[in-house]
C-alpha cells in the first residue's frame, strides 16, 4: 500500500483551571479557559472502504479491516490537566502535558514498534507514554532543565498511564549532546604534541613543561599547574587518588586536568582531596577549532518559569566551560529553613570564550539560570530531585534550601548559567556544617 505522511489539524486541549489565555463570555460572568495546541503527524494508508452485513463501514489497514470509530470533537475537554499536587505523573516542569492526552494522540496515529519523534520534548511526556505503549521514541530539547527532567522521568517510570502501577524499567536509551560535530575521531588522530598544544590553547593555558614530585605537567592556568590527560586512557577516581598521594605536598591549593569528555568516568567538574581541588576541564567532540574566528549561535537558558519556552539567542557554542562559583554550605537554623540543607551562593560568574562575550552588570543576578540537585547521588546518574530558577534564588538572598531528611550521603549540585554552561559538584552530607 502507498504510505504518505500528513499533518493532522491542530488539537485544542483546554482546562478551566489553568492560567487564562482565552476568555469565553456569557451569562452572568466570564469563564476563562486555557487552550493549548498540539500538532501531530500520522501515517495514512490507501485502502478500500467495506460495508459489511452488520451495517458498519470498515477500512483496510495493514491488511486488516478496522471499524471507523466515533470522531472526537476538535476541542478535547475530557482530559484533565496535570494537577500540581495530586497526580503521580507530575514532574514540576512548567509546560507538562498529561499522559492521557499523549496516549490518545500516539494510539490514534501509530502502531506498536513505530518511532515517535518529539522535537520540543519538555518534560518528556511523549517518550514516557511511547515507552508504555510499546513504541520507540526520540526526544529533542535545547533546555538543560528539560533534559534533566526527561532523564529522571525515564528512569522512574510506572507501567500505567498517569505514572501509576508497578515500576517499569525502560529499554536502554542514550543521551546525545548535539552540536557542530566534526570527525568523531578528530582528537584520537592527533599526535601527542599537537593534541597538547591544541587543548592548552583551547583553555587559554600557557604551555609549560615542568615536574612536581616527579609527575609531568604541561601548562599553567590561572597560576596553577595543568596536566593534559591522555586522549587514549580513562580518567577515573582511582587516577585522582593515586595522583593526590604522589603530589599533594607539592601543590598549593588546586590544579587542572584537561581531558576529552568521553574518557572522564565521573560527572562532577572537580574532585576535592584534603585541601587540594582537582579541576576537570572537559574537551567536547564538538570541537571549537575556530571559536575565536567565528560566531556561533546558541539559545540561552531561562531565568524563570515564565520564559521556559522563550527563544533567546546569544553568541557562543556548546563548549562547556564551568562558571566560577563560590558557595557556603550549612544546615539551616532559621525558622523557614529549619531541618534544611542550605547552599548560599556568594559568587557566580560565567566564563566566556568568545570575541563577543555577553556583558552582565550583575553576573550573579543576571547570569545564574538555575541550580539543580540530586539529593542522593549514586555516582552513576544525575537523578534530579529539586531545581530552582535564578529569579527565585535571587529573591531568596541567593540561598537554595532542600529537606535534610531525604538526603543521602552524597549530594550532586549542578549550577547552570544562562549561556548553557554548567558546573557539577558532589558534596558529602558532612560538608553542610551546623551553624
Amino acid at each position: 500500500m502507498a504510505c504518505v505522511y500528513n499533518t493532522v489539524a491542530g488539537i485544542e486541549f483546554f482546562s478551566p483551571l489553568q492560567s487564562p489565555n482565552v476568555k469565553f463570555t456569557g451569562g452572568s460572568g466570564s469563564l476563562q479557559k486555557y487552550i493549548d495546541y498540539c500538532l501531530y503527524y500520522e501515517k495514512h494508508f490507501d485502502g478500500n472502504i467495506v460495508k459489511k452485513s452488520d451495517g458498519k463501514e470498515y477500512y483496510e489497514y495493514n491488511g486488516e479491516l478496522r471499524t471507523f470509530e466515533k470522531q472526537l470533537p476538535e476541542t478535547w475537554a475530557d482530559i484533565d490537566k496535570v494537577k500540581r499536587d495530586t497526580q503521580t505523573e507530575k514532574t514540576g516542569y512548567p509546560t507538562q502535558k498529561p499522559e492521557p492526552l499523549l496516549e490518545r494522540i500516539i494510539k490514534s496515529s501509530s502502531n506498536d514498534g513505530d518511532i515517535i519523534l518529539d522535537c520540543f520534548a519538555g518534560s518528556g511526556t511523549t517518550g514516557a507514554v511511547a515507552e508504555k505503549l510499546g513504541r520507540k521514541w526520540i526526544m529533542i530539547d535545547s533546555s538543560k532543565l528539560a533534559i534533566y527532567t526527561i532523564q529522571k522521568r525515564m528512569l522512574n517510570l510506572k507501567a500505567e498511564i498517569g505514572n501509576k502501577g508497578k515500576p517499569l524499567k525502560p529499554k536502554p536509551f542514550v543521551l546525545y549532546n548535539a552540536g557542530l560535530y566534526l570527525d568523531s575521531g578528530f582528537i584520537e588522530k592527533m599526535d601527542e604534541a599537537d593534541y597538547r598544544k591544541f587543548v592548552l590553547e583551547l583553555f587559554n593555558a600557557e604551555p609549560s613543561e615542568h615536574k612536581i614530585k616527579g609527575v609531568q605537567f604541561h601548562g599553567i592556568l590561572n597560576n596553577r599547574p595543568v596536566i593534559v590527560f591522555s586522549q587514549k586512557d580513562f580518567l577515573t577516581y582511582e587516577f585522582i587518588d593515586d595522583l593526590h598521594k604522589t603530589i599533594e605536598s607539592g601543590l598549593k591549593d588546586e590544579m587542572h586536568i584537561i581531558a576529552p569528555q568521553s574518557v572522564v568516568r565521573f560527572n562532577e567538574d572537580y574532585v576535592d582531596k584534603g585541601k587540594i581541588r582537582y579541576h576537570i576541564l572537559k574537551v567536547p567532540y564538538s570541537i571549537i577549532q575556530k571559536i575565536l574566528e567565528k560566531n556561533f549561535i546558541r539559545g540561552l537558558q531561562p531565568l524563570s518559569k515564565t520564559n521556559i519556552n522563550q527563544t533567546i539567542e546569544s553568541i557562543g557554542f556548546d563548549f562547556i566551560y564551568p562558571p566560577k562559583v563560590e558557595c557556603e554550605y550549612y544546615q539551616g537554623k532559621e525558622k523557614t529553613l529549619f531541618d534544611h540543607l542550605v547552599i548560599k551562593i556568594k559568587k557566580f560568574e560565567p566564563v566566556q570564550i568568545s570575541k563577543k562575550p555577553v556583558e552582565f552588570e550583575d553576573s550573579k543576578k543576571e547570569a545564574l539560570s538555575m541550580v539543580m540537585i540530586d539529593e542522593n547521588y549514586d555516582r552513576k546518574v544525575f537523578d534530579m530531585d529539586h531545581y530552582f530558577f535564578g529569579d527565585e534564588i535571587a529573591k531568596n538572598d541567593f540561598k537554595v534550601a532542600f529537606p535534610k531528611q531525604k538526603s543521602g550521603e552524597r549530594i550532586m549540585i549542578v549550577y547552570l548559567d544562562v549561556l548553557g554552561n554548567e558546573k557539577a559538584e558532589v558534596k558529602d552530607i558532612k560538608d553542610f556544617k551546623k551553624k
